[in-house]
């Protein structure tokens, strides 16, 4: 996984860029190793917060937004629902091969 972070209006802090990557271990089991994630934090008022994710993953581009007061749990409010969807995009994707090739057990051999 690719990682770039991006912040507008605000100062950079190695405090949240070690809990951002902490927080991203959880998605990686989703992605592949050369799928790039931007993340976007933007201070749009003196107390208001906004993070977008965009994570490339099953050939698909997704985004995931987050707003509120503190940015932490803004963070991790984007990051849970970038784990629902790739979870969910992941299952479909399984189902899909699953559906596709039948296992040994349920074919019948001809003799």
């Amino acid at each position: 996984m690719q990682m770039q972070v991006y912040y507008q209006g605000m100062d950079v802090s190695p405090a949240l860029d070690d809990f951002m990557m902490e927080k991203l271990g959880k998605i990686k089991r989703f992605l592949a190793v050369s799928s790039p994630v931007q993340v976007y934090i933007k201070q749009d008022s003196k107390d208001i917060f906004s993070v977008s994710l965009v994570a490339h993953a099953f050939h698909k581009d997704f985004s995931f937004h987050a707003k509120g007061v503190n940015i932490y749990e803004v963070f991790a409010n984007a990051l849970d629902k970038a784990q629902r969807v790739l979870g969910e995009e992941k299952r479909q994707l399984k189902d899909k091969i699953n559906r596709k090739f039948q296992p040994l057990k349920n074919a019948e051999l001809a003799s």
